[in-house]
């Protein structure tokens, strides 16, 4: 496929996204069932973004750029809530988490050539897009100590997603077929 109208800017690119609403419970439910909606929004739940348009950077360690392609979901960096204060899902991870989000869903980073405006997928690994983040942040905000931190609480923690994305078998070809061919 050839993409059109591509503008590619070298540099830190922010993503154009849109908030998905947050889905209430209606009055009519029971006490109970508004008491766990109302919990779990408070104390579990995680923002849900979409990508409103093909996102597109360039990464100069690799010398490649990456994109992202419109209509992905997803919730930047998963936080636990207790530690908000410290990182938010949009502040100081934000550059990172959305590529290391795509990446964990399908084991793969989608790379484009801006010669040719044609795509091409590269299977990853967990660690490696651990990394990868943690670069990406880094090169993002120069807080070495801040992403740091954040990259070891993945590497303890993310199995969990990296693990649940392999269960429900996520397979960028079937999600995103038009923007290569198998």
């Amino acid at each position: 496929m050839i993409l059109k109208d591509i503008k590619y800017k070298k540099g830190i690119v922010m993503p154009i996204v849109q908030p998905i609403p947050i889905v209430k419970l209606p009055e009519e439910s029971s006490w109970w069932n508004r008491f766990k909606s109302k919990f779990k929004r408070k104390f579990l739940y995680k923002r849900k973004w979409d990508l409103i348009d093909d996102y597109i950077f360039y990464v100069p360690w690799l010398d490649k750029w990456i994109m992202i392609p419109k209509s992905f979901k997803f919730d930047f960096a998963s936080v636990p809530k207790i530690l908000n204060g410290i990182y938010g899902s949009t502040g100081l991870l934000l550059y990172g988490s959305l590529v290391h989000d795509f990446g964990y869903k399908y084991s793969a980073i989608l790379f484009i050539d801006p010669d040719t405006n044609n795509t091409y997928v590269e299977t990853w690994s967990k660690s490696e897009l651990d990394q990868l983040f943690n670069q990406l942040n880094e090169y993002e905000t120069n807080m070495k100590f801040g992403t740091d931190s954040a990259y070891f609480g993945l590497v303890l923690f993310g199995s969990g997603s990296w693990d649940r994305h392999r269960k429900n078998n996520c397979q960028l070809y079937k999600d995103y077929e038009n923007y290569y061919e198998i």
